[in-house]
């Protein structure tokens, strides 16, 4: 990862270097990823987002529900099941529960934390990570399409959670086309004040492969 900051704004770029068989790099490295990280004080929307906050609740679908339509493995099993599907001015979206990284099935991410190492990221992406899976149900149950993410337009990280607070997820699907879904979020501690951790704006998903029959399934709202 190539990191230059410029003011306030912190210029990313992720590329590998292009390896042949014999484990000589040759050529350009291949870049992967670009975005740009803005340090303020102070909340800035890439877009109007309103979507509310989500709400508590009893599980309308349980993790192993998600877990028998995606193949994640137990280090990315971050969603703790939907609590009820949601509707905003015509748009269909769900309320879930988010598992922090100790919460996981495996939470061992890191070669370092079996040394008993504690590894802390502030960008938290198991959040982002559950942002996908989440939006992916909706896409799911409107489609009947398995998607996978292929980007997504800003991520706002507004405080690191309580370690012992409980995470709670809305997303709202903003529209399906050509197979491409785009879909927005808001993650919050579920206490009496609501706060908000992050807010992630254009999320991308596209379909891939059609949902089994059995897999089928719709959210009550």
């Amino acid at each position: 990862v190539i990191a230059k900051r410029e003011g306030n704004n912190v210029k990313c770029v992720m590329e590998s270097d292009l390896i042949n068989s014999e484990g000589a790099v040759f050529g350009q490295p291949k870049q992967h990823h670009v975005a740009t990280v803005c340090l303020s004080k102070t909340y800035q929307s890439s877009k109007k987002s309103e979507i509310g906050l989500p709400d508590p609740g009893e599980l309308q679908f349980s993790s192993n529900f998600i877990y028998s339509r995606f193949f994640h493995g137990p280090r990315f099993q971050s969603h703790g099941g939907i609590i009820s599907g949601v509707e905003i001015e015509g748009d269909l979206g769900a309320d879930g529960i988010i598992l922090q990284r100790h919460k996981l099935p495996n939470n061992k991410q890191f070669k370092l934390e079996t040394e008993n190492i504690d590894v802390k990221l502030e960008s938290y992406p198991m959040l982002i990570e559950s942002a996908f899976q989440n939006a992916g149900m909706v896409t799911m149950e409107n489609s009947d399409m398995q998607a996978l993410p292929i980007g997504i337009s800003s991520s706002t990280l507004l405080r690191q959670p309580e370690s012992n607070a409980n995470l709670l997820i809305r997303t709202v699907c903003r529209q399906i086309s050509e197979g491409v879904s785009i879909h927005d979020a808001v993650i919050i501690e579920d206490n009496k004040n609501k706060s908000v951790v992050m807010i992630i704006e254009g999320i991308k998903l596209k379909a891939l492969a059609p949902l089994e029959e059995s897999m089928r399934f719709e959210m009550e709202r």
